[in-house]
């Protein structure tokens, strides 16, 4: 059976701190009724690659480790 698996960017401590603000506000208004996300798991998917294999996990992180990227600004 494989992992599932996606592709996410880290929040930055700010960002991270003003989502736990805006979830504990919902949650207190009685406007959210799920299960809140812990702040240690909080994160920005970019894309869900689903249930993947082993091989395909250590091809895909293989991959990975090439991409350049320069840091961005992002709003929300």
């Amino acid at each position: 059976m494989g992992e599932r698996c996606f592709l996410a960017l880290d929040l930055p401590g700010n960002v991270l701190d003003e989502v736990m603000r805006i979830q504990q506000e919902l949650e207190r208004k009685k406007l959210f009724f799920g299960k809140c996300t812990e702040k240690e798991n909080i994160h920005l998917t970019l894309k869900f690659l689903g249930e993947i294999d082993e091989d395909t996990l250590k091809n895909v992180k293989e991959k990975l480790k090439k991409i350049k990227i320069k840091p961005f600004t992002a709003t929300l």
